[in-house]
């Protein structure tokens, strides 16, 4: 007869980090780097899964969650950053995508289509939340958010 505490024991991951939150995604890539804790809601999961299967690459996601000590922490670095920022609230994702042209239309569009209404692009990386109300930016220098009139209206 087996032993029944290893009968009902699960084969999950050793470490929660590992837990698989979507398609090509573990918990610990959305979690907080600072305190290890929080997550991102379903609809930013949702549009990332989309979002992965449309471009058909790899995607590192630089940030996720982060919590208002985690935000703190960028501010006191010199990084841009606010406490109330989408991140705080689960909301939004930082991705970079080296075999993607990241400031193409082309992926404006599938990032839109997906479910992110909020997108900030530069060079080297994406910033994309769920936000209710459509927003599309660029990193200027130095890390300030403009306005993009024209990619904009690409979408409209």
């Amino acid at each position: 007869m087996k032993n029944s505490e290893s009968y009902f024991r699960s084969n999950g991951p050793s470490d929660i980090g590992d837990l698989v939150v979507a398609p090509n995604l573990k918990y610990k890539e959305i979690r907080c780097k600072t305190t290890l804790s929080g997550g991102v809601n379903r609809d930013v999961l949702n549009a990332w899964t989309t979002v992965r299967e449309d471009l058909g690459v790899p995607i590192t996601v630089i940030s996720g969650y982060r919590s208002v000590r985690h935000q703190l922490k960028l501010q006191s670095l010199g990084v841009k950053t606010r406490l109330d920022s989408y991140h705080t609230h689960g909301m939004a994702m930082d991705l970079a995508c080296p075999m993607v042209d990241l400031t193409s239309d082309e992926v404006l569009k599938i990032f839109y289509k997906a479910g992110f209404r909020g997108i900030i692009r530069s060079d080297d990386r994406f910033h994309c939340d769920v936000r209710p109300l459509p927003f599309i930016g660029t990193y200027a220098p130095g890390g300030e958010v403009t306005y993009d009139d024209r990619a904009q209206s690409i979408l409209e």
